[in-house]
């Protein structure tokens, strides 16, 4: 799990995203409250609670449930998980191996207007 968040760290903070990195559900929404970010990025399989589960938590909050929550995936690949994902509120399911540069536009796309 720590060698995918490095990956993606890689990729976005030479492009100036700030990155902020959680290892399980719950600390990923401590940090989401506390820093209210623009974007979240999530697996799918996390410990104790996966992805959606977490996704879930996020939307149950009122002052973080409109930032855009993207799943990004290298285990997952049926149409039926990615289908899931987006009737729940995932605005995108990105699957991994992805190249860098269209890791890059695909969350550009996801990310408000105004706060990139």
């Amino acid at each position: 799990m720590q060698t995918n968040i490095d990956l993606v760290r890689s990729i976005l903070e030479p492009s100036g995203y700030e990155v902020f990195a959680a290892l399980s559900a719950e600390e990923g929404l401590e940090l989401a409250q506390r820093i209210k970010p623009d974007l979240i990025v999530s697996d799918v399989h996390m410990p104790h609670q996966d992805g959606y589960d977490f996704m879930r938590m996020v939307q149950a909050q009122p002052a973080l449930s409109t930032i855009p929550f993207v799943f990004l995936s290298s285990s997952v690949w049926s149409l039926k998980e990615r289908e899931r994902a987006l009737v729940q509120g995932a605005k995108k399911f990105i699957s991994r191996p992805i190249e860098p540069q269209a890791l890059l536009d695909q969350l550009k796309d996801c990310i408000p207007k105004g706060t990139e």
